[in-house]
């Protein structure tokens, strides 16, 4: 079994991913979705590793690095689960529906480490209302 530092790069990726261009989305954000508004604007995470269960789930659902660096970069929301942990979310069109792209990341470490991420169609469900409170 490994541990400390060993453990660490087992875990993560070693491309430490840096901030994107300014450019536009490849994915099409809702239209008159405020981006980055809530109670301030959703800070983004441009310092990040993905960790292998990160990646796994990634192909396993289909979901592009890209989109993941997207959301990153640009969150509509940012919603605290827990000291350490957060979700950053923004909604999207793909295939003609609108989805929720939720990232969860460890942001207690430097650089952050992206746990998993995922796509739902539950909006509603997801999307907080006040993600300050």
């Amino acid at each position: 079994m490994l541990c400390g530092t060993a453990a660490l790069r087992r875990r993560t990726s070693a491309v430490i991913h840096r901030p994107l261009p300014e450019e536009q989305p490849s994915f099409d954000l809702v239209p008159g979705a405020d981006v980055g508004r809530g109670c301030g604007v959703a800070e983004e995470i441009t310092a990040y590793v993905l960790t292998a269960h990160a990646r796994f789930e990634l192909a396993r659902r289909g979901i592009s690095e890209d989109l993941v660096r997207r959301v990153l970069a640009i969150p509509e929301q940012r919603i605290s689960v827990r000291p350490g942990r957060v979700v950053l979310q923004s909604r999207t069109m793909m295939e003609g529906r609108v989805y929720l792209v939720r990232v969860v990341v460890d942001v207690d470490r430097h650089p952050a480490e992206v746990v998993t991420a995922y796509r739902t169609s539950k909006v509603a469900k997801y999307w907080a209302a006040n993600p300050c409170a």
